[in-house]
Formats: C-alpha cells, structure tokens, sequence
C-alpha cells in the first residue's frame, strides 16, 4: 500500500511519466492482456460489510435529494465485495431511484460495446473506419458494467441515439436530454446537443460506486467538445459513419470521435489532485467501500475550460 501511494504522488507530480507509462502499455498486446485477465471477478467474496440501506444512508448523508439528477458510475463486482448477494443490480437501481423519487432523474453512462471493435494496441492508432458500424439503440449492449445493462433493459429508459458514450436515463429529464443528441452536422458525443452537456447545464450529481470516478469521467468531453478552438476538429477529431437504429427509427449518420491517440496523454493522477484541491471532487466512504462524486457538474467544466487553452487534462498534445 505505501508502496502504490508513493507511486500515485509521483504520477501526481510528474504528469508526464504517466504518459509515457499509457504509451507503452498501449504498445503491447501483453501487458493489455495481462490487464484484462486481472479484472476477472474473483469468486470469492469478501465479508459482508454494511446492507444496503447503509449504502443508500450513506448517498443521502453526502446530500443526494428527491427530484436531483444523479448520474453513476458503477462496478457491481466491487459494491458485491462488501454487500454480498444480497442485493442484486435491480435493487441497486430501486433505492437509487428512491433516492430521487419520482420527480428525479437517475442516468447511466451506457457506451456502447462493439463487437467488431477487440482492444489490443491498434486501439489507440487513428486509423480509418472503412464501413458502417451498427449502433442498435435498444440492443446494443454497454460495456460500462452490470448494473448499467440491467438499467437498460427496464421500462421506460431512454438511451442516447448517439453512437459514442452513450447515456440513458429515467425520470423526468430523460426524453429532453436525449432528444436532440444526433442534430447538427457531424455531432460529437458531448457536445452541443449531447446528453452529457443537457445534465452539465443542469449541475448533474456525478458520482462513482466502487470505482475510481477521474479515470471514468466522461463529463470531462463536455469541455473540449464545445472549444474548437483549442481542440480543433481536424486534429483532435476523426469520422466515424454509424447506422442507427431506434425502433421505426434506422438512419446513418456521421459523427466526430476524439483520435484514440489523445486518450493516451490523460495525465488523470494529476487531474484527480487538482479537482481535489479546487473541492470540484469528493470523497466519502462506508466502511472501506469509497464514494466519489462531484455535486456542482458545472463547477468541473468551469474549471476544465479556465484551463484548456492547454488542452488540459492532456499533457504532451502536440497540435
């Protein structure tokens, strides 16, 4: 443990070794091999901890209300460490929705899982997508855990038609936040008419159930898709052709993906200290279960664009 604390402060203070760190673990299909197999489940659970009702006293302790709009991110694999079997992914949302009542809106972030798409060290090259990719909207499964694809097969959730980070949502808010999400001419996945902006401009609660929540944060796009100026489409952005299909609903459209590249200069070690030190991220926790959450969503693209003429929270871009 002091070894991996000591590491964190050096990645937190030098952003650029982490850089060179993601470079050359994106350069080898071993280490993200390796990677891979070390995120299988562990059959083992641990002790029971706290209930559930622990869980969900502990969220209103933090100030989650009846009528917020909260967006989570989720590991079921880690909230069942602590809780065991005793409440399944359903039950999770249920006191979730709880939570906000009927008058709230609960959202997932549910980015879609391609099949077509392995992960191996072509992923980070801005190669060019010959062909259309299909996005079916109430099909297409997430690879944003468990408890996001069982949301998405409840009634009554709406999911984002974009193709890239796509969010779904129930409660009130839900339809206006994903109606306009592929309007305008090559639509990015958070930009001006993205689902992720509405709930910016709404100060969403975003908060992270067993996860580190700076390395799964995709509010942060929020910023760079809404500058051209300092993330210009022709450098920061590529084409990508989908056919979307949403019921009666079946059109190709064209959107701007951010080049793969760039995700290798998120310098997030030093992101996470500086949104700590700004108060934009918190943390609190249940027992040795964390809880991170950013209460004022607005505050964090505030603070990401007094900061990206830099293109921060990249480090070494070279435009």
């Amino acid at each position: 443990m002091f070894v991996k604390r000591m590491a964190v402060k050096l990645l937190e203070a030098y952003p650029g070794l982490e850089v060179f760190a993601r470079k050359a673990y994106w350069s080898s299909d071993f280490l993200i091999n390796l990677k891979r197999a070390q995120r299988k489940p562990s059959k083992k659970l641990a002790r029971q901890q706290f209930n559930a009702t622990t869980l969900f006293e502990g969220l209103k302790s933090i100030g989650v209300a009846r009528g917020d709009l909260v967006i989570i991110h989720s590991s079921y694999g880690e909230l069942r460490t602590h809780i065991g079997d005793t409440l399944e992914p359903e039950g999770i949302i249920e006191g979730l929705l709880d939570l906000v009542g009927e008058e709230g809106t609960l959202a997932f972030p549910t980015h879609p899982a391609y099949p077509n798409e392995e992960i191996s060290k072509d992923t980070m090259r801005d190669k060019e997508f010959e062909g259309v990719t299909e996005y079916d909207v109430r099909k297409t499964r997430t690879w944003t855990g468990v408890i996001a694809n069982k949301f998405l097969q409840r009634e009554g959730v709406v999911r984002s038609r974009h193709p890239i980070n796509s969010m779904a949502a129930i409660g009130p808010l839900a339809e206006p936040m994903m109606a306009k999400n592929v309007c305008g001419e090559r639509p990015t996945a958070c930009g001006e008419h993205s689902s992720w902006k509405y709930c910016s401009d709404k100060n969403a609660w975003i908060i992270g159930l067993g996860i580190d929540l700076v390395h799964s944060l995709t509010m942060i796009h929020v910023a760079e898709d809404n500058n051209q100026l300092h993330f210009p489409p022709e450098k920061w952005y590529r084409e990508r052709v989908f056919f979307v299909v949403d019921g009666e609903f079946k059109k190709n459209i064209t959107v701007l993906e951010r080049k793969p590249k760039w995700a290798t200069h998120y310098a997030e070690r030093r992101f996470r200290r500086d949104l700590v030190e700004a108060g934009v991220l918190m943390t609190t926790s249940i027992c040795d279960f964390y809880i991170e959450y950013i209460r004022d969503s607005k505050k964090l693209v505030e603070f990401l664009d007094s900061k990206n003429h830099t293109q921060y929270p990249y480090h070494g871009v070279k435009l």
